[in-house]
């Protein structure tokens, strides 16, 4: 439905949901996801929706650290808190934060 709505924000939502979705029903091969994470990001930043791209990167970083891709976490938690400063959004701060923690804590840092 998002694809034939044409419309960024349909779709960043629809995208965001499935790689969610995958990381706790089935997750996809890492092709699929870097995919699927393009797609959600470019579709993210074409709106003016802070919330959805701020929950992007932060799902896109719950499952890079969930693949243990942590530096590629890290960089998905330093680029939400760096848009959500953008978007004047202070809860990109805490999810980047809160993401940031979780790889500290995991990789014993």
């Amino acid at each position: 439905m998002a694809d034939r709505l044409e419309d960024s924000r349909s779709k960043a939502y629809s995208l965001t949901g499935e790689i969610l979705v995958s990381a706790l029903i089935a997750p996809k091969p890492l092709v699929e996801f870097e995919t699927l994470k393009r797609g959600a990001t470019v579709a993210a930043a074409e709106t003016q929706d802070a919330y959805i791209q701020n929950w992007t990167r932060f799902v896109i970083g719950w499952e890079e650290f969930r693949r243990g891709r942590m530096n590629d976490a890290r960089d998905s938690a330093r680029e939400l808190m760096q848009v959500g400063r953008q978007l004047d959004d202070p809860r990109s701060t805490g999810l980047g934060s809160a993401l940031l923690a979780w790889i500290a804590v995991v990789s014993d840092s």
